[in-house]
């Protein structure tokens, strides 16, 4: 009995050997090497002290992997990468095949000397039962953004498409906003400033132009002045929208973070503007638009605070102008604006 057990094992272990040097004319065990192999897992010893290689399969799809891996060209992987892992333990990956294997040195032994080296096969698993869903631009799997996301200085651009509302509107016939169709447009660039090579805070600056536009629910609204105050009243002819459009220059300072290995991010901060230009925009029946300019006693500079909050698809903004619209004792009460929306381009997060 012991020597049919004897020559079954031999046979194994010279099936094996034959096959590992067909796969891979490189592979040749030596006296020193032994493969032994049970029903789901490949064990190699080598050298003479009990230095060994442990594969363990754990089904029918994981054994077809198998077949296809070369073990001489990931053991010369695995030995560069090595090389490379810096003493705070940090992971890496290499690529073998169709496997993406992630390696670390595992120091929880008690005896520091004898460092475990973990080869973890991190390849996605597909499943009938999960539903992958893309929508738009995915930053964690954009190599350009990561690229960029690495430099302690980078350029951004932001576009923000959204809706304006006044803050302590008395809402008469005259000053009620349409809610709809009073929009709010802004075009951005800057720099984002890292603060460390691996934090996650990022201070942002630059300019950006900003067009507040307040459509008015009725479409027979007139804005114009005189010395004392700012008028509101009704066209004297029958109009088809009316609404009073201010332009702002601005210089934005905020502080972004991205949670670490999560796609959310938030940013908070503020703004100063400077109002470039704002007229009273019209349409007559049966004629072309007409503007007209004229500061309207509007404040020339603008401040207030900004937040943003960003869910991977979806980038939230919000601003708040700390000072009023228009200048105080001009006949209109004191309303500050608000305006919200989508970020369609958000580069300062």
């Amino acid at each position: 009995m012991k020597n049919n057990i004897f020559i079954f094992a031999l046979v194994i272990g010279l099936l094996m050997g034959g096959f590992a040097s067909a796969k891979n004319p490189n592979f040749m065990p030596t006296v020193e090497q032994e493969i032994m192999r049970t029903e789901d897992s490949i064990v190699i010893n080598f050298g003479k002290k009990g230095s060994r290689i442990a594969i363990y399969v754990a089904d029918a799809k994981d054994k077809e992997k198998l077949k296809n891996l070369d073990v001489n060209a990931l053991l010369a992987k695995v030995q560069s990468k090595l090389d490379n892992i810096d003493p705070k333990n940090q992971e890496t990956t290499i690529t073998e095949g169709e496997m993406t294997l992630k390696i670390y040195q595992d120091k929880t032994e008690a005896n520091e000397n004898k460092q475990k080296v973990v080869v973890t096969d991190t390849t996605e698993r597909k499943s009938k039962r999960n539903v992958n869903i893309s929508w738009g631009w995915d930053k964690e799997k954009d190599s350009n953004y990561s690229k960029r996301n690495s430099r302690m200085v980078s350029s951004y651009f932001d576009f923000d498409l959204g809706l304006n509302t006044l803050l302590n509107n008395p809402n008469t016939r005259f000053t009620e906003l349409s809610p709809i169709g009073s929009r709010y447009v802004a075009l951005g660039v800057g720099l984002r400033l890292k603060l460390g090579q691996t934090s996650p805070l990022r201070i942002n600056t630059g300019l950006e132009v900003a067009w507040n536009n307040f459509m008015f629910e009725d479409n027979n609204v007139r804005v114009d002045k005189n010395d004392t105050g700012i008028l509101w009243g009704a066209s004297p002819v029958s109009q088809a929208k009316s609404k009073l459009v201010a332009v702002y220059l601005n210089v934005p300072l905020t502080l972004s973070y991205r949670i670490p290995n999560t796609p959310f991010g938030v940013s908070a901060g503020g703004y100063v503007g400077y109002r470039i230009d704002s007229y009273n925009a019209y349409i007559e029946n049966g004629k072309n638009k007409q503007q007209y300019h004229n500061s309207f006693f509007m404040n020339q500079l603008r401040y207030g605070i900004r937040t943003a909050i960003d869910f991977k698809y979806a980038t939230l903004f919000c601003n708040y102008d700390l000072n009023p619209l228009f200048q105080s004792g001009k006949g209109v009460p004191d309303m500050q604006v608000i305006s919200f929306g989508v970020k369609i381009i958000a580069g300062s997060l």
